[in-house]
Formats: C-alpha cells, sequence, structure tokens
C-alpha cells in the first residue's frame, strides 16, 4: 500500500482534534466582579435637588482586590461622588457603594442616561458595569399635579444612612437583606417591607424629614440631608410660671413608678420623688388593669426649698382639700432675668433619659419663664442623617 501524503495525514489529524472537543473557542476571562444595583435603575429628580443610586459591589476572585467606582457620560456641570470612590474587598466579600448624584438648577429638562463601573485596580478585564437613568423634571408644578403638603397621607419609600454609610433604616427588603450593605447597629428588622405612609405635619419620622419632602410629587426622588437639631435631637419650648401649682398626688404606671424608684409599689410605701426630691407615699394601686396604675401622695415641707429644675423653688402653700380632694402644692421658682443662659432640667418619667437637658431662654419678672428642652432619647439622637427618598403614591 502507498503511504499517505504529509498534507492529508496534517488535516485529518487536525478534524479529530476539532470533532473531540479538545480545541475550544477563547470566550475570554470570567468576569469575577459583580455590581447590583440596589433599588430603580431609572429616577425622576427636580431640577437644583439631589439623588442617590445604591449599589452592591461583590469581589468573587481568588485574591483580595481593590475596586476603583467610575461613572461615565455625565452632563456637563452636574456634580456626583462615590462613597467610597474606592474599597478593598477581600476574596468573596462584598460591600456597598452610594452613588450622589446633584443636578444644577439650569440644567435643562432631559433624560440622562449614565454609566457605573466597578473595576478592579490593575486589571483591563475585570470589571461590571450597568446603566443608571436620571429624568431631569422642572421646578414648577402644574394645577393638575398633586404634591406632598401638610395634612396629607403620603407612601414613601426610602432608606436612610449614618454619616459613616450605613443604613439605619429601609423601606426596601433587598436593602435590609442584603449582608454587603452595612447596618447601623440602631438599625431595626421590619415586618414588611412595603412603601411606609406618613401623615405630614405630625413630626413623622423627623421634622427634617417632614420639611425636606414638602413638594414633592408622585414618582419623584430626592436625597438631603437631615442635622441632628432638626432629626432626634429636637429641642421643645417649656413655659414654666414663676408661681407654680402643682396636684398633690400623681398616677404612674406600675412600670414607670418600678423603673424611677428602683423597686414594686406597695401600698402605704414612701418613697422620694424623682423630680421634686421631696417624700411621697403610695395611697392606691389599680390591680384590674394590666398596667396597675400606682398613685403617690405628695409630702413637702411647707416653707421648705427644693430644687426640681436645677433652681431654688420653694413651697409657699399646701392645700389637701382643692381640686376636689387631690389636692394642691403652690411653688414660688427664684428666678430672674438675670438667669437667663443658666443650664437647667426637666424631669421626664416616660423617658429612658429621666432628665432632658435645658437651657433658660427667658424670665419675666414675677410671671413666668421660657425654657430651651432638648429631647433626646432616640438611639439616633445626635446623628446627622442623610436620606433618599422616592414619593410612591398619595392616599385617596
Amino acid at each position: 500500500m502507498r503511504a499517505s501524503h504529509p498534507l492529508i495525514v496534517a488535516a485529518v489529524a487536525l478534524l479529530v482534534v476539532l470533532s473531540s472537543g479538545c480545541l475550544k473557542e477563547d470566550k475570554g476571562p470570567t468576569i469575577r466582579v459583580k455590581l447590583e444595583l440596589k433599588g430603580e435603575s431609572a429616577q425622576s429628580v427636580v431640577l437644583g435637588n439631589n439623588t442617590t443610586f445604591l449599589f452592591a459591589v461583590s469581589n468573587n476572585l481568588p485574591e483580595n482586590a481593590t475596586i476603583v467606582m467610575s461613572l461615565e457620560k455625565l452632563p456637563d456641570k452636574w456634580g456626583y461622588s462615590f462613597l467610597p470612590e474606592s474599597l478593598v474587598l477581600k476574596k468573596n466579600a462584598g460591600n456597598a457603594v452610594r452613588l450622589n448624584i446633584s443636578i444644577p438648577s439650569d440644567t435643562e429638562r432631559t433624560e440622562r442616561i449614565m454609566k457605573v463601573t466597578a473595576k478592579v485596580q490593575g486589571s483591563s478585564t475585570q470589571k461590571a458595569s450597568t446603566s443608571i437613568t436620571i429624568y431631569v423634571l422642572d421646578r414648577t408644578l402644574s394645577l393638575d399635579v398633586k404634591s406632598v403638603s401638610k395634612g396629607a397621607t403620603v407612601y414613601f419609600n426610602y432608606t436612610g444612612f449614618l454619616q459613616n454609610g450605613t443604613v439605619f433604616d429601609t423601606t426596601d427588603g433587598s436593602v435590609a437583606s442584603d449582608a454587603r450593605i452595612k447596618k447601623a447597629k440602631e438599625f431595626t428588622a421590619r415586618t414588611s417591607y412595603d412603601p411606609q405612609p406618613l401623615k405630614i405635619g405630625q413630626g413623622s419620622p423627623t421634622k427634617g424629614f417632614e420639611d425636606s419632602v414638602l413638594g414633592m410629587r408622585y414618582g419623584e426622588y430626592k436625597a438631603f440631608t437631615v442635622p441632628p437639631d432638626m432629626a432626634f435631637s429636637h429641642h421643645e419650648s417649656l413655659r414654666i410660671n414663676l408661681t407654680e401649682r402643682i396636684p398633690m398626688r400623681e398616677v404612674w404606671t406600675s412600670s414607670e413608678f418600678s423603673r424611677a424608684f428602683r423597686q414594686e409599689a406597695a401600698m402605704y410605701l414612701i418613697v422620694t420623688h424623682r423630680q421634686w426630691n421631696w417624700t411621697c407615699q403610695v395611697v392606691a394601686i389599680d390591680n384590674t388593669t394590666t398596667d396597675r396604675p400606682v398613685t403617690i401622695e405628695m409630702q413637702p415641707t411647707l416653707g421648705a426649698t427644693y430644687r426640681p429644675y436645677g433652681w431654688d423653688t420653694k413651697v409657699v402653700g399646701i392645700d389637701s382639700s382643692a381640686n376636689g380632694g387631690i389636692g394642691e402644692i403652690v411653688l414660688e421658682h427664684e428666678l430672674h432675668a438675670s438667669d437667663v443662659g443658666d443650664k437647667a432640667q426637666v424631669y421626664n418619667k416616660s423617658a429612658p433619659k429621666e432628665f432632658d437637658d435645658a437651657v433658660i431662654t427667658e424670665v419675666v419678672e414675677g410671671q413666668y419663664a421660657m425654657l430651651l428642652v432638648e429631647r433626646s432619647h432616640q438611639p439616633l439622637a445626635g446623628q446627622t442623617l442623610y436620606y433618599v427618598v422616592k414619593v410612591h403614591e398619595f392616599s385617596g
């Protein structure tokens, strides 16, 4: 038999290799960086306002990696920032990145599509991208457009952040359940993650939140910052008559009594009042209700001086028969115009912190004193809060 031609042998060998699957098409590297947008990719934002997009970034490389964020196709004069702009992730780990975008008030009403990329530093192939869209709305509202106003009940979707980037509250279940998005220690999981109804005008969740959402329309997004004095460290004014009249008897819940006096209530028990610093006695306990209300009777000394607010207060009258047998104690507060600016304290028997800090802001001789009281019992008191909010719908 005659030997085969060398070219024919080579061709046959190549066909065998191809048919056996040993030579495969090069599909490029496996992308091991994951960029996941949380929430909607398109937002409607009013000229001059800010908004925020939240991303979860994952590193599935076999080693640690530095991920760098970038934004393309941002219109001129628009501002943006990534928080953080880059992050070091351990292998198979993730974290959250916030993209804040500010829209100038003099830009045109338009639609803008931008590209967000998470890229491994030093690599040209390990990156992931997604697109976001902003629909720019005019600042003026036509007469037929409903907007957030006082007295209205509005359903909101929102996520709240602290300055360190952690989430302290959200209505988005995917944000709440995603371990890559770090939560503040004050974060409490909800039983359901539906849009939250808020009646505007009641200061909920904070006065600063309410003020910032006024005028928003259906479907609109907005991001804003709430300073501590407009959040959970709000101030209240308190007026105290310089001749103050208080009842001789007070009713406490059993839980309030136990916390304030460090013991369970019992009939005829004598304790020292937490606010007034005089003795009082338990004269009644109602065992017919769950909270077992406890009635105490004040026992101050006539003519004695006490310091319930941080200044001298004198007992000038005691009448056990006043107010239908409830009784009345008459106090004279020794305050003068020269005391304005001094610190004071206000007792709050229902709060975790029993005494609220206060400042004397005004004293009208012989009439009254005004105090500025700081209510700071919420765990987030003193914190600056950052919200991104969407108006989901209006009630009715």
